[in-house]
């Protein structure tokens, strides 16, 4: 299927690869096939024990169902992201969506429950100016197309931060922010003298005082660009530490 995309001109570069979601199409077509089968039986039964109005009307149902499932299928239209070399195209019910790695501001990942029930995790591309593309485990290889889209985005947005940081800037990571006074939680600020440690666990981020004590923590799901987050904030606690050691040595 990839190479039917590749003969199209895009501004977005020579298409690298599609990923195709398999989503809500799936479930549908499994309860729809069930209620038609049972439609049919229904009929088939009906009319062998003489009730031909049931079995007419069940017959009826069946066939509504048949075409009714064909149009709302051919409503939602293909879920497909593509790859480019320079960007991402998401097309989905009938839309799309096209964003340069350029453009990336953000990458979040989120566990969301599902519209049967199970949860799923559920990954957002941000850009600037509002444009979202999101896709979860139900597309094809989700995780290589996460790794490829933080490959190409990831370095920038981190010496962007990074350069903030240094420049004495609040650099904001969703809910949360760093600066060089410390953690910004929603509540309060965790200074680096006081932080040891940051964890990861159970879908939830927490910091580690002394002694082990956790001094606050925040949903990983709040966090943008969480790996820039962790990276940054364990590079400032080993700066913190390693400063307050050469004040200790240098005490007469």
């Amino acid at each position: 299927m990839a190479s039917a995309y590749r003969d199209a001109a895009s501004p977005l570069g020579a298409l690298v690869r599609v990923h195709k979601g398999r989503s809500d199409g799936c479930f549908a077509v499994v309860a729809g096939s069930l209620l038609v089968l049972a439609c049919v039986t229904l009929g088939a039964v009906s009319f062998l024990t003489g009730s031909w109005l049931q079995g007419a009307l069940s017959v009826v149902l069946a066939v509504a169902g048949v075409w009714y499932g064909r149009r709302w299928l051919a409503g939602l239209g293909p879920d497909l992201i593509e790859v480019h070399e320079e960007g991402l195209l998401q097309r989905q019910r009938g839309k799309s969506v096209e964003m340069r790695f350029e453009d990336v501001a953000s990458i979040r990942s989120v566990r969301v429950k599902g519209r049967y029930g199970a949860r799923a995790e559920r990954h957002e591309i941000h850009a600037a100016d509002g444009r979202c593309i999101t896709f979860s485990l139900m597309h094809d290889l989700a995780l290589d197309l996460l790794a490829d889209i933080e490959a190409q985005v990831v370095p920038r947005l981190q010496k962007q931060a990074l350069r903030a940081f240094d420049a004495g800037e609040i650099v904001r990571f969703g809910t949360v922010a760093l600066s060089e006074h410390g953690v910004h939680l929603p509540a309060r600020v965790l200074p680096w003298s006081e932080l040891r440690e940051v964890t990861v666990e159970k879908g939830s981020i927490g910091f580690v005082g002394e002694a082990r004590r956790r001094l606050g923590g925040v949903a990983a799901r709040d966090v943008s660009n969480v790996t820039i987050f962790l990276m940054m904030a364990e590079l400032a606690i080993e700066q913190e530490q390693a400063g307050q050691q050469d004040g200790v040595e240098g005490e007469p």
